[in-house]
């Protein structure tokens, strides 16, 4: 019977065999090879790396091979992203990418997806037999020396203020963010010394101008009907009649003053002031109070029938 080789080629000698030759296996297999697996690196340089690939393979020796060791040192000069194909055997792996050329390298068995590695970046990768992957994903916790830069996902800052300010918060921003939960419904004040401010909806309608609500309107731009009129938007629905004393009928709601109750081709009967007005184009013809009386201001028959 011959020798046998491990999974990371350690020779392993036959039981009764080489008789007065093992000395030099064993101390080969333990200076060697269990040494490089254990905490020896290789340097994989440009000369490893074809069109930027580099494939590493394990033969029948218990002598030094670069993927039997426990880290890999890339130092080749890459002119894309790389990838570094593994032997398909349980093994871990710490990977240095120190290639030339700022590319990320792939660690991976070949024909599989594996674990990028970005350029100038160490990483702890496992290789499970069938494919490279991540050697840790989780922690319980976490202390860093030094605060997590902003590019590497964090804030840049040991301290929550400093946080917001790393991240770009101006003062109002960070006023904001720090604002108390209000017990009611509030609105936000932002004040000129960037100072934030939670109203009430009476002091926010003081802020606004807009007063408490119940003031006195003293002026409507008339580019629109005061109330609803044939069909036209109003600027103001009215909830009661419009007092005669504001301009308004103040007893039919809802109608605009200059509008008319009644319009045919001719005749319109508007109110005016409590007053109803007969008119026959532009002309008035007759008026009628408010308790009926009626007074005629020209020959109506003159205009044929209302």
């Amino acid at each position: 019977m011959s020798n046998t080789y491990s999974n990371l080629k350690f020779e392993i000698i036959e039981v009764g065999g080489n008789d007065g030759t093992w000395g030099p296996i064993v101390n080969t297999n333990v200076g060697t090879a269990i040494e490089q697996a254990i905490v020896g690196m290789a340097t994989l340089d440009t000369a490893d790396f074809t069109s930027n690939v580099c494939t590493l393979t394990l033969t029948n020796t218990n002598a030094a091979q670069d993927a039997r060791a426990a880290c890999l040192n890339i130092t080749a000069t890459l002119s894309a992203a790389g990838t570094l194909n593994v032997p398909a055997i349980q093994k871990p792996y710490i990977i240095l990418n120190n290639s030339v050329g700022g590319f990320a390298v792939t660690v991976k068995v070949s024909g599989l997806t594996g674990v990028a590695i970005p350029a100038g970046k160490a990483c702890m990768v496992y290789n499970n037999g069938t494919d490279v992957v991540e050697a840790i994903n989780y922690m319980s916790s976490l202390t860093l020396g030094t605060d997590l830069a902003i590019t590497e996902g964090g804030t840049g800052a040991s301290s929550a203020s400093g946080a917001r300010t790393n991240l770009g918060a101006t003062t109002l921003g960070a006023n904001l963010f720090t604002i108390t939960n209000p017990s009611a419904v509030t609105f936000p004040r932002f004040n000129a010394d960037n100072t934030v401010s939670a109203l009430d909806a009476a002091d926010f309608r003081t802020a606004i101008g807009a007063g408490s609500g119940a003031g006195t309107v003293t002026s409507v731009t008339a580019s629109a009907p005061l109330a609803s009129s044939g069909g036209a938007t109003p600027n103001i629905t009215l909830s009661g009649a419009l007092p005669i004393a504001n301009g308004g009928t103040g007893n039919i709601n809802g109608i605009a003053v200059s509008a008319p109750l009644l319009q045919t081709t001719n005749f319109t009967i508007s109110e005016v002031g409590g007053v109803l007005v007969f008119k026959y184009g532009a002309t008035t013809i007759a008026t009628m109070d408010s308790t009926g009386n009626l007074t005629t201001l020209n020959n109506m028959t003159a205009y044929g029938s209302i």
